[in-house]
Order: structure tokens, then sequence, then C-alpha cells
């Protein structure tokens, strides 16, 4: 494993949690009615995959950082 995956493993683990435990109390209610909606910090193509691991090392987003996959 590099440190790319275990970046995108963290996230994904991280995510599924809070996810999860939103999920359990309406959240998805809330996003879909427009009462809840994500805080999105900086939005990075997957070319620049570096640059957002930089970003999230660094501590400094306020919200996700989100990873723009093609297709």
């Amino acid at each position: 494993m590099n440190g790319t995956t275990v970046f995108l493993t963290a996230i994904g683990y991280v995510s599924f949690l809070f996810l999860i435990a939103w999920w359990g109390d309406g959240a998805g209610r809330r996003f879909a009615s427009g009462r809840a909606r994500p805080v999105v910090d900086h939005v990075f193509p997957l070319e620049e995959i570096r640059a957002a691991h930089e970003r999230m090392e660094a501590g400094e987003q306020l919200g996700k950082i989100v990873l723009r996959i093609p297709g």
C-alpha cells in the first residue's frame, strides 16, 4: 500500500462512519430536502491528488476535500 491508497482508504472510512452516524438520525431526509448541505473546502482534479493530500495533511481545510474523477 502506498500513501495515496492509505489516504483514500482513510477518507472512505471516515466518510463511511460519518454517514452511518448521521443516516440513523434522519440525515438522508435533511439532504434530500436541502436543509443540510455538505461543506466542501476544495475540489481537486484526480491529477492533483498529491496537492489534495498535502492540503489534508496541513490541516488547513474547512470542510471536505473532494477529488474529481473523470468519467
